[in-house]
């Protein structure tokens, strides 16, 4: 019941080859994340603009909390 087979090892090969491409990859990706950061570009940023309001994209609506209600509603766009 608890020895050990060709199949459980090919199993067991399987599961370890798939956790240590899975960590590389995870890494990876956290050290683009990080240069991106310390190079200044935020995940709202696009491009290379200024920055602000005009670099973030046309769908993302501005809210602002009600101080009576508490509710967030959104702003109106000059």
């Amino acid at each position: 019941m608890f020895g050990l087979s060709l199949g459980k090892l090919l199993v067991l090969a399987i599961v370890i080859g798939v956790v240590w491409f899975g960590w590389k990859r995870i890494a990876a990706l956290g050290q683009a994340l990080q240069r991106a950061a310390s190079q200044g570009a935020g995940p709202r940023e696009t491009g290379g603009g200024s920055g602000g309001k005009a670099s973030l994209d046309d769908k993302t609506i501005d809210l602002v909390k009600d101080p009576v209600t508490g509710d967030y509603k959104p702003t109106k766009r000059d």
